[in-house]
């Protein structure tokens, strides 16, 4: 009852932040067939969580408060991880200033469990230096999420296994 409560809640958030942006610019929502094939561009890249039958392509940013939700309600929920294989992208929200925080999780030897010890255990991580492969995968986040046109976190493509 207490999960379904969360989705809820994370539901309404983004149908009401969705509409607060109405007056403002305009967003593009892509087709899965264009979108998918950039998102399979960049999955080696993604913090794996789950195992379920259906792909779920995640953009958060690691100090937005949704996110946090978020995260905190997959990692901690076995049901929605057996439902879900969720493939996580971290990509910054300019106002949260987070492209340093970004760059130690994804420079961590475990990124997965650094993307925990932040968001649901409240750790603080060291920084690290920016090696070129950590510096050329957020470059390729990036990109794909200026082409997606991500806007918000957390950004949802949810995709059945199998799915061309």
């Amino acid at each position: 009852m207490k999960i379904i409560l969360k989705l809820l809640f994370i539901a309404l958030f983004i149908i009401l932040e969705t509409h607060a942006d109405a007056g403002q610019k305009k967003y593009k929502k892509l087709p899965l067939s264009v979108s998918l094939p950039y998102l399979k561009s960049i999955q080696s890249h993604a913090i794996n969580l789950g195992k379920g039958p259906v792909d779920i392509y995640v953009f958060i940013d690691p100090k937005c408060p949704r996110s946090q939700e978020f995260i905190t309600l997959i990692s901690q929920s076995k049901k929605m991880q057996s439902l879900y294989s969720y493939h996580i992208y971290l990509y910054e929200l300019k106002r949260f200033h987070s492209k340093p925080l970004i760059e130690s999780i994804y420079g961590s030897k475990n990124s997965l469990q650094a993307l925990l010890d932040v968001i649901v255990y409240k750790k603080t991580l060291k920084k690290v230096p920016l090696k070129d492969d950590v510096k050329s995968k957020i470059i390729s986040l990036e990109n794909v999420g200026k082409r997606l046109d991500v806007y918000k976190r957390p950004y949802l493509v949810l995709v059945r296994k199998g799915k061309k």
